[in-house]
């Protein structure tokens, strides 16, 4: 069995554990169905499960997140293959809003973890220490939400407390790819339109906003980022 990691994990000549791993958690309730019943609408149309891996040849394709579930399935590091690309460290301009201590914890907790979920009550400000752990880590960034107006709260952010201008920044958005030196903010909905694979090696990090609405993410998505 080999393994290699990329934007996401494909697994050649995959074990039956793993196998059974993924038909346990990788398929998934439709969210959406629930959604409807408490507003009383009809569910009849609505795909029932949504499957959060494929299939290709006998590989077996996953989400990068759930790489520390396949390490403790399969942890025989020679089996590994890494293959990320390479991101340089970029000169962020510094961000003229200072962190409160509530802020500056989960911030350094969420560099130091890596990745997972940034929890944190309405009005706490998680947009701007979102940007702050981007500026932090250094790396060119995706941010990916659901509205435009939080799009456009990001851009406001950035221009507002780190300086930057356009060309800094790039949007995505109602079908057009402009890709930022520093950030760029997509709309779920035009990426999930658009063929992604000539940016599969361009951000060096990747955010989701709004993470409840997460699984509207395409398939190709997760398998690009």
């Amino acid at each position: 069995m080999k393994i290699i990691i990329n934007s996401q994990i494909i697994i050649q000549n995959p074990s039956n554990e793993i196998k059974q791993f993924c038909k346990n958690n990788l398929i998934i309730k439709n969210p959406e169905i629930q959604k409807k019943q408490m507003m009383g609408f009809w569910t009849g149309n609505v795909v029932k499960t949504l499957k959060m891996f494929s299939i290709n040849d006998g590989n077996y394709i996953l989400p990068i997140g759930e790489i520390d579930n396949i390490w403790k399935l399969h942890p025989v590091k020679k089996d590994y293959i890494i293959d990320f690309g390479k991101h340089d460290k970029l000169n962020f301009p510094q961000n003229k809003m200072k962190l409160y201590d509530y802020q500056e914890e989960a911030v350094s907790k969420m560099i130091k973890v890596k990745r997972g979920i940034l929890s944190s009550k309405c009005g706490s400000g998680k947009s701007i220490m979102l940007l702050e752990i981007i500026r932090r880590i250094g790396y060119k960034s995706l941010i990916i939400c659901e509205k435009k107006e939080i799009q456009l709260q990001f851009k406001d952010y950035l221009v507002n407390c780190f300086g930057m201008k356009n060309g800094d920044y790039g949007l995505i958005s109602e079908g057009n790819i402009e890709i930022g030196k520093f950030v760029t903010i997509a709309l779920r909905q035009t990426l999930a339109k658009v063929d992604l694979t000539p940016y599969k090696y361009e951000f060096g990090v990747i955010a989701v906003d709004e993470r409840t609405k997460c699984w509207r993410l395409s398939y190709q998505m997760y398998s690009i980022f």
